[in-house]
């Protein structure tokens, strides 16, 4: 291969999905200094959240749902393929796995020295997607794992109408088990690994059906901001006339498995898709390091550490708390991202 075909490959590489990546963690960064750091969630971090208070944070925290949702449909538009050729590319798993462990056991070990105290639970560190910790990171190793036998599922039965039928059969109870006590399992949440799946399945959808979908890809962002209205409107009429069902209400409307949250991935990512393409290094380097940034930003030992210096709750009161937490989020994001530069 010539120079400048090896410069057209590395080219193709979109920019504007890697900014995609950036402003979706970006946004979670922001969306867990929100919930967490704001509503007393500090120490019982895995208890139920508490709901939000006021009207800005109940927007803020919906406008912030999509992009757990939109990082999975990335993935299943581009086919996660760790099978080449007959053989699983060991290589790749490992790629994907050294940075959980990697951050796990660097700030594992960190936390040791600095306090001495060594614990049953700062060991299993070593073995980061056996627990809660970082839910997300374990659901997605645990999705890599099992690609090759969704991708032929899908090629297979990508057209089949029972197949469509049944998916959305499946989204519908998925939706349904939504904060049911049935949600938690095995420490990362049966319903989140089934909503992690069913979304890398639209994501294939999305790109098997993408000429057929031209309706939504022309007005994705109008729609997007349709349904965001529809849920503020709806949480607004909640609040006001029935809270006695806050709760309930609250999560089956907003979360990841939410219909509103999975169609706003999906015209997000339409609407980065069809803008024109370019190639930019600097945003492909953010883009491959955002993984990082949560990785960081949500590890048991350290997320306590950040959600204290940011000490969101004693601005609670203030009219520039999203201001104040949208900048934190911003200086984390650059900061974990040098952290990942330098790794």
């Amino acid at each position: 291969m010539d120079k400048n075909q090896s410069t057209n490959k590395k080219n193709n590489r979109n920019s504007n999905i890697e900014l995609l990546r950036c402003i979706l963690l970006f946004l979670i960064v922001f969306y867990h200094l929100l919930l967490h750091g704001t509503n007393g969630t500090l120490v019982h971090f895995f208890e139920w959240q508490p709901l939000p208070l006021t009207a800005v944070e109940s927007f803020s925290l919906i406008f912030c749902m999509f992009p757990v949702d939109c990082f999975v449909i990335i993935s299943g538009y581009y086919k996660i393929n760790i099978v080449e050729n007959g053989r699983i590319r060991t290589a790749k798993l490992i790629k994907n796995y050294s940075p959980i462990f990697f951050y796990s056991v660097t700030i594992g070990a960190i936390y040791c020295i600095a306090t001495g105290n060594i614990e049953l639970k700062t060991i299993s560190d070593l073995f980061p997607v056996l627990q809660s910790n970082c839910w997300f990171a374990s659901c997605y190793l645990l999705l890599c794992v099992i690609s090759p036998i969704l991708n032929d599922i899908f090629d297979k039965y990508c057209k089949n109408r029972h197949f469509i039928i049944l998916f959305v059969i499946l989204g519908i109870l998925n939706y349904c088990m939504t904060g049911s006590k049935f949600s938690e399992l095995m420490g990362i949440g049966s319903n989140r690994f089934f909503m992690i799946v069913y979304c890398y399945f639209l994501g294939r959808f999305v790109c098997e059906y993408e000429k057929k979908i031209l309706v939504i890809k022309r007005h994705c962002l109008l729609l997007f901001l349709v349904t965001f209205l529809i849920q503020c409107t709806l949480v607004s009429i909640q609040r006001h006339f029935y809270p006695s069902i806050n709760e309930k209400f609250w999560c089956w409307l907003s979360l990841n498995s939410s219909p509103f949250t999975m169609f706003q991935a999906i015209c997000i990512f339409l609407f980065f898709m069809k803008r024109k393409h370019f190639y930019n290094k600097f945003i492909n380097i953010l883009g491959a390091g955002s993984f990082a940034v949560y990785l960081i930003t949500e590890n048991t030992h350290l997320r306590k550490v950040i959600y204290t210096l940011v000490d969101g709750h004693s601005h609670k009161d203030s009219p520039f708390l999203i201001f104040y937490l949208l900048t934190a989020a911003l200086l984390l994001f650059f900061v974990c991202q040098l952290i990942e530069f330098i790794r």
